[in-house]
């Protein structure tokens, strides 16, 4: 009867030792999501390696992807609908309207739509895996990397399109220098 009793003890204070572990765990899940963001792609690589050395990335991957997707959509929005706002603002100094390269949007744009659904869906779907098994397999922690870092190309490509068309518009401001 004793021996029931200690081992009922023992088994609540492993369950109450494993819930603080998995809440610090939640808790630098969260400053390694803020520390992600504060210069990708280099702070980025940096918090993957520092929870890869921890053994937390099936915990931190999927809840990055779905951060990292909602924001690539927002920046995605944006950065296609700028050349409107360039227009407009600019309007009185540029003599012809803003020169658009053809043929970028429309397949920059149906990447950034299926980039943005697949990363928030994948995310969430691996989330609840990892919470569930608490672990990854390697394929899909591969998957939701090969997410990322698509989001990272095409983000470089809508903001190198950009630029071309503000110097298409403007020419070289600092020609004379």
């Amino acid at each position: 009867m004793n021996n029931n009793l200690e081992q009922s003890n023992s088994i609540d204070g492993l369950d109450k030792l494993i819930s603080k572990e998995k809440q610090k765990q939640g808790h630098s899940i969260w400053g390694n999501l803020i520390i992600s963001l504060i210069l990708p792609p280099f702070s980025t690589l940096w918090v993957l390696y520092q929870v890869w050395k921890n053994n937390t990335l099936h915990l931190l991957l999927p809840a990055m992807t779905i951060l990292y997707s909602v924001l690539f959509g927002l920046y995605s929005y944006l950065t296609l609908s700028s050349p409107k706002a360039f227009t407009a603002v600019f309007a009185g100094k540029i003599e012809n309207s803003a020169i658009l390269p053809q043929g970028h949007n429309f397949l920059i744009t149906i990447l950034a739509i299926l980039l943005t659904v697949v990363g928030i869906i994948g995310g969430l779907y691996t989330r609840n895996k990892a919470k569930r098994e608490d672990r990854l397999s390697t394929l899909m922690i591969l998957l939701l990397v090969v997410i990322l870092v698509f989001q990272f190309w095409i983000s470089l490509r809508e903001l190198t399109w950009v630029n071309s068309v503000i110097n298409g518009s403007l020419g070289n401001l600092y020609q004379g220098l």
